[in-house]
């Protein structure tokens, strides 16, 4: 039904909307006096700087990471997504003389995002090219991987550990 790369983006357009959903419920929620006080200030500017350098790094870091692993193609990385926005978000205040904190409306986001975004990551598999590390640790995972199995090897699904609490957490 779906292709490998089909089932990557149906769950990172999945993501991106549940991101959105949740980020307006929060606002209206909690956060409204907080986010006016702060990026209220900042004007529209300052929204377009975080969705520019997410898109920028996230697209950059990612088709990077593919082109020094010796593979063609475009690539995303939500850590270089994390980077380019936060990058850009500090350049535009201190253009317009922004001081302080003004991220705490994008925690619910990028929360919900790397979540559902990484279930995207395990679903495609191999041909996606998002699967995590060789490894010989019992929670590997098989993806169909010719040359592992010859190894005895299954895959180490490095998102899947973003997917559960951290001890500390529990």
């Amino acid at each position: 039904m779906f292709t490998q790369t089909g089932i990557h983006l149906v769950f990172d357009l999945a993501a991106s909307l549940s991101a959105a959903l949740l980020t307006v419920l929060v606002y209206a929620w909690r956060l409204r006096p907080v986010v006016d006080r702060t990026v209220g200030k900042a004007g529209p500017g300052y929204v377009a700087a975080v969705l520019i350098g997410a898109a920028l790094g996230g697209y950059g870091f990612g088709t990077l990471s593919l082109l020094l692993s010796g593979l063609p193609g475009v690539g995303r990385s939500i850590v270089g997504a994390l980077a380019g926005a936060i990058l850009t978000v500090e350049l535009y205040k201190l253009n317009r003389g922004i001081r302080g904190s003004t991220g705490l409306v994008f925690v619910f986001a990028f929360a919900t995002t790397v979540t559902v975004g990484r279930w995207g990551c395990y679903f495609s598999g191999m041909p996606d090219q998002t699967y995590g590390i060789a490894t010989a640790l019992p929670w590997g995972v098989d993806f169909g991987d010719y040359a592992l199995d010859l190894l005895g090897l299954n895959s180490h699904g490095a998102f899947s550990l973003e997917l559960r609490p951290k001890p500390e957490q529990w």
